[in-house]
């Protein structure tokens, strides 16, 4: 059966719009242009889900600085100004506003976002609240004085909020309590109720979101005391299980949440995190349905929804430079480089010397020297670090370069059917005869002319068009130079091939064989062609984002 999926909630803002892995990041824009802002990164973030096959979309909380003290900003009686410090979550330390009178609240604080994405999308919604009892401790009271007291009033105002939520469009509003894994005792004597009293009423799914917390550090170094498992849930579990919210969403990936705790929540829908946001590693997709299988034992199909362990509004974005094969230039990354941004990732896609807008720096003096020296400088001018370095063809001669003199600012380098030398060798080293011949026609006058693009697989007729308007010839010694190792040319770097098979270029299969069963190696097979950034755009797309 289809198991719906969705997500906790948040998810990365674009670079544009806030500095990214940091809570409470400030917007980068202002007025007018930030409010066109938050629109148009919840249309990306919504396409995003859309495109990624998830069921039940969010907001992504684009609007929201906090997934708490947003909401807590629209209200009356709370003092932004006067700021006070506190321990959240017993972990860590932070300057948060004063309860300094009655709590009210004045107008909707989320309802027009929900009615925004309500009108770009058909599937079902879901709308995260901030949870009454994470309400309270992620503010200073100095009028009510009672965590209770006040937690019932922030009970009241969001049931207000929920209802509008749910006669605007909403399919299922969720109350993110993490606080429940703290405060267990307080959660058995007012906490279910003040959650029950803030979704009373709702004919909608509801549902409440218990996590260990953001994949930030203070959360990271609280886990490493919980022990060799942990048991929070066990308490609030059978709690949650006789009480009207109709879902629950925890963190299950690379947890110490002993499964067997699930069948606690029997008769409940579980929203089973299957995506760790407290690392940057990309879970592959058989590890998430290890997690997934491994919950089915006690939670029925029917009931279970994969899910995220949190929002992942602090993961880290990536940098990718992708360096282009020979005759290109930055502009045959056309059809990838969107979606990366899209995804709040940081993109470059420099043009070699001499080819691309830079052809009228070509000289027959340019070589494989130059190319590396190009990225390498990038590097360093931008300040660029932990960077994917993506090579396609002639552009594996030029990262193996890179990685050798620079993999301090590496990440991952990813091979897209790209030449990978070895110490000493240059790229005609690797080519079949007939086809070395052809190039070393260029011996004649400096410069080799580009191959037909039907060998590369590209045979639209637009495409070839397009790409035809843009290739230039490249300098003979780019191909004849060999590379030379200073240190191990990046072998000590995680490393990605990715080999396309559809037409066969007889160049890359040196390679593919090698590494195919290569446990040090990422291994991917396209069926497309050589071009595949032109060809088969989405899948490469899929693989650097699973390379983030």
């Amino acid at each position: 059966m289809h198991l719906q999926t969705t997500i906790a909630g948040s998810l990365p803002k674009p670079a544009w719009l806030a500095e990214p892995k940091k809570l409470w990041a400030p917007w980068l824009l202002e007025g007018d242009l930030l409010e066109e802002g938050k629109r148009d990164a919840m249309r990306l973030l919504l396409a995003d889900q859309e495109t990624a096959g998830i069921d039940i979309v969010t907001d992504g909380e684009q609007t929201r600085r906090h997934f708490v003290t947003t909401f807590i900003e629209s209200l009356k009686g709370v003092d932004f100004e006067h700021k006070r410090t506190v321990r959240i979550r017993n972990r860590y330390d932070a300057d948060v506003p004063v309860v300094v009178g009655p709590v009210e609240r004045g107008k909707p604080v989320f309802v027009e976002d929900l009615r925004f994405l309500r009108g770009q999308t058909k599937r079902p919604i879901k709308l995260s609240l901030p949870g009454p009892m994470t309400m309270v401790d992620t503010l200073y009271d100095d009028y009510y004085r009672s965590r209770e007291k006040l937690a019932r009033e922030f009970a009241a105002i969001l049931n207000q909020e929920a209802r509008e939520l749910e006669r605007a469009g909403a399919d299922v509003i969720q109350f993110d309590e993490p606080a429940f894994n703290v405060y267990m005792d307080e959660v058995a004597a007012w906490g279910i109720e003040t959650l029950e009293a803030a979704a009373a009423g709702l004919k909608c799914k509801t549902a409440v979101h218990i996590c260990y917390g953001y994949g930030i550090k203070a959360n990271i170094d609280w886990k490493k005391t919980l022990g060799s498992e942990w048991r929070q849930y066990e308490s609030t579990f059978p709690l949650l299980a006789r009480s009207k919210i109709d879902q629950v969403s925890l963190e299950c990936a690379n947890s110490h949440v002993p499964l067997e705790l699930l069948a606690l929540l029997r008769g409940k829908d579980v929203l089973v995190g299957a995506i760790d946001v407290a690392n940057d590693a990309v879970e592959k997709p058989e590890q998430v349905a290890a997690t997934i299988r491994s919950a089915m034992r006690f939670v029925p199909p029917e009931k279970l929804y994969p899910c995220t362990n949190c929002g992942t509004g602090t993961r880290r974005k990536s940098t990718y430079v992708l360096v282009h094969g020979a005759w290109h230039g930055g502009w045959c990354w056309k059809r990838v480089v969107p979606a990366l941004r899209a995804a709040g990732h940081e993109v470059y896609t420099p043009t070699l010397t001499g080819l691309g807008e830079r052809a009228h720096l070509a000289n027959p003096a340019i070589d494989l020297s130059m190319h590396i020296a190009d990225i390498v400088n990038l590097l360093e001018a931008e300040e660029l670090d932990k960077v994917v370095l993506v090579g396609h063809s002639y552009g594996g001669m030029v990262v193996t370069g890179v990685a050798d003199r620079a993999a301090s600012r590496l990440r991952r380098v990813v091979y897209l059917d790209a030449f990978l030398p070895e110490n000493g060798r240059c790229l005609l080293d690797y080519l079949h005869p007939d086809r070395r011949t052809i190039i070393n026609q260029g011996q004649i006058g400096g410069f080799v002319d580009p191959l037909p693009l039907g060998i590369f697989g590209v045979t639209d007729p637009q495409d070839v068009a397009w790409a035809t308007r843009h290739e230039m010839r490249q300098s003979y010694r780019t191909f004849a130079q060999p590379v030379h190792f200073t240190g191990n040319g990046g072998a000590g770097l995680p490393r990605t091939y990715v080999h396309c098979t559809n037409p066969p270029t007889g160049s890359f299969d040196q390679f593919a064989e090698r590494l195919r069963g290569d446990p040090a190696w990422r291994f991917y097979e396209l069926q497309t062609g050589h071009d595949c950034m032109i060809t088969d755009p989405q899948s490469v797309i899929r693989i650097l984002l699973e390379s983030a």
